[in-house]
């Protein structure tokens, strides 16, 4: 567990929030278990099993305010429990990344 956090860039923080995942052929809606400024921890979708390296869309809605984070991610692991998802450079811009520290810090 150590070296799992020692090669993380960002902490992550537990959470419970809704979450649709679209990989392009269709959209599957779940939850999300932790998110980070890099990435975020999916719950396992009945049925689905990424491919590792797939590229995602998530879409997460706020709870404070109205609307969603749109954000694009590849998938880096899974396991029986679930899948992580580290998000892409080109969309982590100013905007998404202040977004994604509300969601962190603030809970939105």
């Amino acid at each position: 567990m150590k070296k799992n956090m020692e090669r993380r860039l960002y902490e992550r923080k537990n959470c419970a929030f809704p979450i649709d995942v679209d990989d392009y052929e269709a959209i599957f809606s779940g939850n999300m278990l932790n998110l980070s400024l890099g990435g975020a921890c999916i719950e396992k979708f009945p049925g689905y099993k990424p491919d590792l390296d797939q590229e995602l869309i998530l879409t997460i809605p706020y709870r404070s305010k109205p609307g969603y984070l749109v954000i694009s991610g590849k998938v880096a692991w899974r396991d029986p429990g679930g899948f992580g998802v580290r998000f892409l450079k080109k969309t982590a811009d100013e905007d998404e990344r202040i977004d994604l520290q509300d969601f962190l810090h603030l809970g939105a």
